[in-house]
């Protein structure tokens, strides 16, 4: 009996403590619409190259893009536009873009097939 009363307590004790402990919240998260445009740059060079335009809207405007494949060495992360070598010639590749909000966090997600080289 007494171990039933002292569970009970213990259990009244931490609920108690439980709701005096404040709630933080965060910032509402933004959407984001993430668009993208790309043109196949040929083949040339030994590889084959597109080009992308990342597009984003309804947040703070500070953002950070990150393409996948690797854009080429030239065209780094974290910019609108890159240009993207191509696994192979003559084929189509899928071209993924999530755009970060770096004031808020969220994130928005884009993807493409392109065309790898000359006109399909």
């Amino acid at each position: 009996m007494l171990n039933r009363q002292i569970r009970a307590l213990v259990l009244t004790i931490a609920a108690i403590g439980f709701l005096a402990v404040p709630i933080e919240r965060g910032a509402a998260q933004t959407t984001l619409t993430v668009q993208m445009a790309c043109n196949s740059l040929g083949y040339a060079d030994g590889y084959s190259r597109v080009e992308c335009f990342g597009y984003a809207s309804g947040g703070s405007g500070n953002y950070y893009y990150d393409w996948t494949p690797n854009p080429d060495p030239l065209h780094d992360d974290g910019f609108d536009y890159t240009v993207i070598r191509c696994a192979r010639a003559y084929i189509y590749q899928t071209v993924y873009l999530t755009v970060t909000d770096l004031d808020t966090g969220a994130t928005g997600n884009s993807s493409r097939k392109v065309w790898c080289g000359g006109a399909p």
